[in-house]
């Protein structure tokens, strides 16, 4: 068996809501996504909570958006730490800041957001100042779809506890995990798909020695190690891509912007690109 159920976040729009909240077809999500990104892009004023890579790249994407259709843009982004998308250095960072400035985005670092569950309305925890939203997109709070594991089989923060070679603890080396669920990977679509080929060779490894009667001796293969990598887009035109010894605006963004980097699975599955 092979665990690969994600995450889950407050938002809809991000596609990781709860299990039993999730649409299961494509054509259910798509009417979800662009019920949601039409909400953002109608709404006066929107507040963004959280500054990591989604959350940035969110925020630039509606206030680009905004934008191009002439409409006024009133983008805020909330983040509890100095400095937006800290998977990044200092220097890649302040780029992404620059940017989301430039397009309009008010940028507010070092706060949270609070919200007033009788009233609905949310307020600054610094300092109480009130948020003025009329939708509100929280990229915070990723945690577990567990629910249906055994916790044995789950480090302390509950996310899925594997080994090197993609096996679950406590499992007998006969169930797999791979993607957000489990601890061994950062939460990188690109750094999945590199790993895909070696969790298939393991699973079909283990098919052949459980039908021989045991899974002694097994020669799996060891899971990559990724480079430490990020591209933040912000908007459809810029963006900035960092790793320890290279940070540029060139090329790399754009190819995201265009592709997600997903050109294989999405050719498979004839996915096109959203077009504004």
């Amino acid at each position: 068996a092979v665990v690969a159920v994600g995450a889950q976040m407050p938002w809809q729009g991000i596609g990781r809501s709860a299990a039993e909240e999730r649409k299961t077809t494509v054509a259910d999500r798509k009417q979800e996504m662009e019920e949601a990104g039409s909400k953002l892009l109608n709404a006066e004023k929107v507040v963004v909570v959280g500054g990591g890579l989604v959350g940035s790249e969110l925020a630039g994407d509606i206030a680009y958006f905004k934008k191009e259709s002439s409409k006024t843009v009133d983008v805020t982004l909330v983040h509890s730490g100095s400095r937006v998308c800290n998977e990044m250095g200092e220097k890649a960072s302040g780029m992404v800041l620059k940017k989301l400035e430039a397009l309009g985005v008010k940028v507010i670092l070092n706060d949270k957001v609070v919200k007033n569950e009788e009233s609905g309305t949310y307020t600054l925890q610094s300092s109480g100042a009130e948020l003025p939203a009329d939708e509100v997109a929280m990229t915070v709070g990723i945690s577990p779809l567990n629910k249906f594991l055994d916790d044995s089989m789950l480090n302390e923060k509950g996310w899925v506890e594997v080994d090197d070679f993609f096996r679950v603890k406590g499992s007998g080396g006969k169930i797999f995990a791979i993607g957000d669920c489990c601890s061994v990977l950062n939460n990188s679509g690109a750094a999945v798909l590199a790993q895909a080929k070696i969790i298939g060779a393991n699973i079909k490894a283990t098919l052949i020695a459980s039908e021989a009667g045991t899974l002694d001796n097994l020669k799996l293969q060891k899971l990559k190690e990724m480079p430490l990598a990020a591209v933040a887009t912000v908007g459809q035109k810029g963006g900035v891509f960092y790793t320890s010894a290279l940070t540029t605006q060139r090329i790399i963004p754009g190819i995201k912007n265009s592709s997600m980097f997903f050109m294989s699975p999405k050719q498979t599955l004839g996915v096109k690109n959203f077009k504004a």
